[in-house]
């Protein structure tokens, strides 16, 4: 009995220190999961976020932990986010859009861009002069 107890508690021991592969057996030894496949995708949990700035419905802000929120509320929208420990952050790749943006208008002599929100004005210069 203290055999099968010694052979159990080792094998708990050392599957918690390895990694797990799911549709493979050649597992990537700097992965502590390694999923494969050739015609399915990776679901990530689907949670109602209440704001970038609120950890809610979590507890606790958690770095590196990503969701996919399904509300469109104060300043998130249905898309992937990911936590960078004090905030939820939007997926730069979000078909969604937002993130990272970056907008170019002129309107006659002035171009205005806004980069990650920081709007800046210059006047534009016209260096095809054809009347020289």
């Amino acid at each position: 009995m203290i055999t099968l107890l010694g052979i159990v508690s080792c094998g708990i021991i050392f599957a918690q220190t390895g990694n797990v592969g799911i549709n493979t057996a050649n597992l990537n030894p700097n992965a502590v999961l390694d999923v494969v496949s050739a015609n399915r995708g990776l679901l990530p949990p689907r949670i109602a976020l209440t704001s970038t700035s609120s950890p809610s419905p979590l507890s606790a802000h958690v770095a590196g932990m990503i969701v996919y929120n399904t509300a469109s509320v104060a300043d998130v929208q249905p898309a992937l986010y990911y936590n960078d420990g004090t905030q939820w952050v939007l997926s730069k790749g979000s078909a969604t859009g937002g993130g990272t943006t970056n907008v170019l208008s002129t309107s006659g002599n002035t171009i205005t861009s806004t980069v990650n929100g920081v709007a800046s004005t210059a006047a534009a210069v016209n260096t095809n002069n054809k009347n020289c």
